[in-house]
């Protein structure tokens, strides 16, 4: 199967080979907005993965998320710890 993640930054795309490995597609499909960074992976299954613009961003949407996942725990999205140069949602 054909691998086509080249839309993703480098190192969001080894990222995403480490966690989401049968991920064969990525689109971006990023707001207007000039800070926006979101990609829509297809493979098995699809999922968006967002590239957080700051730490301080990056800790207000996982708290957030955090939150959100005990209201609602069958329809939490997954988080993964971020790496020094990568902060994934």
């Amino acid at each position: 199967m054909r691998r086509d993640t080249a839309a993703l930054p480098t190192d969001l795309r080894h990222w995403v080979a480490r966690h989401l490995p049968d991920v064969t597609t990525a689109v971006d499909v990023s707001w207007g907005r000039e800070d926006s960074q979101v990609w829509r992976l297809d493979g098995d299954t699809t999922a968006y993965v967002k590239l957080s613009p700051s730490p301080q961003n990056y800790g207000r949407e996982t708290y957030a998320y955090r939150h959100a996942a005990r209201l609602a725990p069958s329809r939490h999205r997954d988080c993964w710890p971020p790496t020094p140069t990568c902060r994934p949602l």
